[in-house]
């Protein structure tokens, strides 16, 4: 006596690749998105270039001219709430084959070179791209490998840190003529120590300043450079001493105080200097004191009539302000108002900062070392909440503090770490997720107001493609989080990595926040980094040249979007222009069913049907296979499915030619919205264990989940072979 049995699963859940595995998830599901307001799945989705009207337009790169296609790197620099933003991005630059930074300029349509005396160096494959940090009115940019810079928007761009101190200030000899580029007046004239008595006769010794020694003296001096960003240099080697003796000035038979002035010969700060601090010693000692402060960079000299009583703050000790002590930093962050980076490949254990919101000011004891330590080196920063996450190879570490009190490293767990930096994500309201060798990780909670800081590992459905990870392509991974989409993506390389020589990144893992599943991003997804803007929109560079005489048309920046295309083709033209463009082949997604035993794998079964339910999209048809007893190896394939409703009149689509019966016909046809429907798919009668299917397609679908309906008996599965 045969057993009816019915099985639905509504809705449909995400990947879930462990044996056994529960019955509402997928065994594989493939350039899939969630929709909340359903609680289903589609495959709305593709890349398109960032600049799509520049293929119709002219012709050329889609708006990114001079360069060849490959980015290495990039970056949505926000201010304002996202009022303003710059794409950054480092490219080759086609004429030069040497890579570039460069910005969109949105008003212009196409990217920009930002300074072409900043040249960025190609990273390696299986290495870490640009780091990209936010600190105040600055972009940080770091990659262990050219000289750290910050960035300011538009075309302005600076090395972050001083990479020298300043050139001594030398005084002029008082029995020399001042130079003809010092500024001569009355005033600054006196610095030769013997003028005409009838112009010092015109001032009172109270309206008259000066150094005020009339007995003579001698005097030192040193100097810092102030940049734009408020940060002061080391101060410099002290000058040459200025000496006079000269008590009095006569003049025919008048003799006057002498009150001398100094003349000062400064030298120019490097590119950014806005303003010179000079610091003096007072008469016949060796302290320095604030004097005054030049407000350029391009005077050459100053004059110095100050008396000792009018000098200001003490001068900074050579140690407040340091050569910039990471010239490799591969990381930055932002904590507590002080700039953290790493000491780079020179010093991997290191952690410097910043003086508060000087973030090129470092003093020579403000750092961390973790040498001593087990955990490895630094991979990684990432502020939250009240601390700052310091990732390592195997072991992460928190500061703590401030900078008014004091910074401290404390450690927060051993045996989990990254190697991947740049898949170190927060995601709001959720925590701060990263790559490890064995998964992927979140970090929530805290240590303030009596949370705790809790480690969650959230890969366990999808861990059988952990460990087809390659371990030397981890640190090239990337990922970045859209509260548009409301997915986390990383992009990483398995089995050796994608690309004509290897070392590509070619696998996506998706999260979807709103159901907390894994889906995969497969097929032609040629990402070497990702970044989002303000709207949410996830934005990445192409891994590969552009390559047009074989159809390869990906040039500058691209945009995941809902375009089902996968980029742009080009093709030859023969003539001028030399190609034309057309949109890629749409994506190809991939849905597979769990393993189905229907609660009793030892029993016999008999599928009879599969509903699909699903939103209708017109005549667009779906393929579908099926498989028995665990085998995908052995696939029956029944006939293509239309997603139209099997007993209603079909829905008009647009067609090519009006004698379709159910062909749209503009300004006649009513607009139909989608509906839920069951489609039937008939399975032929032969007995399995297990049972599951999987349907392929690269048309729109809108897939909701399935019913399974079958017939058991009791006949057994047949004894174990001996």
């Amino acid at each position: 006596m045969q057993t009816k049995i019915s099985n639905e699963v509504r809705p449909q859940k995400g990947i879930n690749t462990n044996v056994p595995a529960p019955v509402d998830t997928a065994n594989q599901m493939e350039n899939f998105t969630y929709d909340q307001k359903t609680q289903a799945w589609h495959n709305y989705l593709g890349y398109e270039p960032f600049f799509s009207s520049k293929a119709a337009e002219s012709n050329t790169n889609f708006g990114f001219p001079g360069i060849s296609g490959a980015v290495q790197s990039c970056y949505v620099y926000q201010r304002h709430r996202g009022a303003q933003q710059w794409y950054l991005y480092e490219a080759k630059n086609a004429s030069t084959s040497v890579y570039e930074l460069y910005f969109i300029d949105g008003s212009r349509e196409q990217g920009v070179e930002i300074n072409s005396d900043f040249k960025r160096t190609r990273t390696p494959k299986g290495s870490p791209h640009t780091s990209y940090e936010p600190f105040g009115q600055y972009c940080i940019i770091v990659n262990g490998l050219d000289i750290p810079l910050k960035y300011r928007g538009g075309s302005r761009l600076y090395e972050l840190g001083w990479t020298r101190r300043p050139g001594s200030p030398q005084v002029l000899d008082p029995d020399d003529p001042p130079p003809d580029t010092a500024p001569i007046t009355w005033l600054e004239s006196l610095a030769k120590f013997k003028m005409a008595a009838s112009q010092i006769g015109q001032q009172s010794d109270s309206e008259f300043p000066g150094l005020g020694n009339d007995d003579g003296g001698t005097y030192k001096y040193k100097i810092t450079f102030i940049n734009e960003a408020g940060s002061e240099s080391p101060i410099s080697d002290e000058s040459n001493t200025a000496a006079w003796d000269e008590t009095s000035i006569t003049k025919d038979s008048t003799t006057y105080k002498n009150y001398p002035f100094l003349l000062i010969n400064l030298p120019i700060g490097p590119n950014g200097t806005v303003a010179r601090r000079i610091y003096r010693t007072k008469n016949g000692t060796e302290d320095y004191f604030f004097c005054k402060q030049v407000n350029d960079n391009a005077s050459e000299w100053c004059s110095d009539y100050f008396s000792d009583a009018q000098l200001g703050a003490a001068a900074p000790l050579d140690s407040d302000s340091v050569v910039m002590p990471a010239q490799g930093a591969r990381l930055a962050a932002g904590f507590k108002n002080c700039l953290f980076i790493d000491g780079g490949d020179a010093n991997p254990s290191r952690l410097f900062f910043s003086t508060p919101l000087q973030p090129d000011t470092f003093k020579a004891d403000n750092f961390f070392d973790i040498s001593s330590r087990e955990g490895g080196d630094i991979t990684a920063l990432e502020p939250y909440y009240n601390s700052l996450l310091v990732f390592r190879e195997n072991a992460i570490d928190l500061v703590r503090g401030n900078p008014v009190n004091g910074f401290e490293l404390v450690p927060f767990i051993q045996g989990v770490g990254t190697n991947s930096p740049h898949t170190v994500v927060p995601i709001p309201n959720v925590g701060i997720s990263f790559l490890s060798e064995d998964g992927c990780y979140i970090i929530q909670g805290g240590l303030d107001g009596g949370s705790n800081l809790k480690l969650a590992k959230i890969s366990l459905p999808i861990q059988e493609t952990f460990e087809r990870l390659s371990e030397d392509l981890l640190p090239s991974a990337v990922g970045a989080f859209s509260q548009k989409w409301r997915e986390l993506h990383y992009y990483v390389g398995i089995d050796g990595g994608g690309g004509t020589d290897g070392g590509d990144l070619n696998l996506g893992l998706v999260y979807h926040i709103d159901n907390g599943q894994w889906t995969f991003r497969t097929g032609d997804y040629p990402v070497a980094c990702i970044s989002t803007d303000r709207d949410g929109n996830f934005i990445f560079g192409p891994s590969r040249d552009q390559d047009k005489a074989n159809g390869i048309a990906d040039t500058g920046l691209q945009v995941i979007s809902s375009c089902h295309n996968m980029g742009t083709l080009a093709t030859a033209t023969g003539g001028e222009p030399a190609h034309t463009y057309s949109p890629a082949p749409m994506v190809a997604c991939k849905w597979r069913s769990a393993w189905h035993d229907f609660g009793d794998p030892t029993t016999k079964k008999y599928v009879k049907y599969v509903y699909l339910y699903i939103m209708t999209e017109g005549n667009n048809p779906i393929d579908f296979s099926y498989y028995r007893d665990r085998d995908w190896t052995t696939g029956e394939t029944a006939f293509s499915f239309q997603m139209q409703r099997g007993d209603h009149p079909d829905q008009p689509v647009y067609t090519a030619t009006s004698a379709d019966p159910s062909a749209a016909v503009w300004g006649t046809s009513r607009w139909q919205h989608t509906l839920l429907t069951q489609v039937r798919i008939p399975i032929s009668q032969k007995a399995c264990s297990d049972f599951a299917f999987e349907f392929e397609t690269s048309n729109p679908i809108h897939f909701m989940g399935y019913r399974i309906e079958l017939n058991a008996d009791k006949i057994k599965t047949i004894k174990g072979k001996s």
